[in-house]
């Protein structure tokens, strides 16, 4: 079962392209989550959902930034196995330090090399010149599962296990 917690906002134009999912509409502002919004995932996750992705279309706005600060560390891993956090929600957790201590589930993050520059303050060419060791020494640190994505992607778990794609198409 896949449900979609979008904005209000964008409700009915996600429900017109995705008829394979349930929805859960969320408040607003000017088509930005907010924390406020916050109580309705927490409430829905109580229902038995056990992944949670977040961060994909969400923007960057300062609302945005309050959702993700405001949910990650008040999700529960009672029944909630994971979370993976994607694109601009790790860009919000890029400001702030120390973000992986928050974490009270098991997570899985998925930069690319900017969204990992950003998040690490290293450059990505250090990034790319090592891209097996910058996802398994971050893995390790974060106490996450690392997805670098990118030619040849890695996954690292925080044990220090780690593979490497052997596909680079688009």
């Amino acid at each position: 079962l896949v449900t979609l917690a979008c904005a209000r906002s964008i409700y009915p134009i996600m429900a017109a392209k995705l008829v394979e999912s349930t929805f859960i509409p969320l408040p607003d502002v000017e088509g930005s989550l907010t924390g406020e919004s916050v109580h309705s995932v927490l409430q829905a996750l109580d229902q038995g959902y056990n992944a949670l992705l977040v961060g994909c279309g969400l923007g960057q706005m300062a609302y945005v930034q309050a959702f993700i600060q405001s949910l990650l560390p008040r999700l529960k891993g009672e029944t909630l196995r994971a979370v993976v956090i994607d694109a601009d929600g790790l860009n919000a957790l890029a400001t702030r330090e120390r973000w992986w201590q928050e974490l009270t589930v098991p997570a899985i993050v998925t930069p690319h090399p900017g969204e990992m520059s950003r998040l690490t303050g290293l450059p990505i060419a250090d990034i790319q010149a090592d891209r097996l060791q910058t996802a398994v020494g971050q893995a390790s640190a974060w106490g996450t599962t690392v997805i670098l994505k990118g030619a040849h992607t890695v996954v690292a778990a925080p044990d220090g296990r780690a593979r490497i794609s052997p596909f680079a198409n688009p």
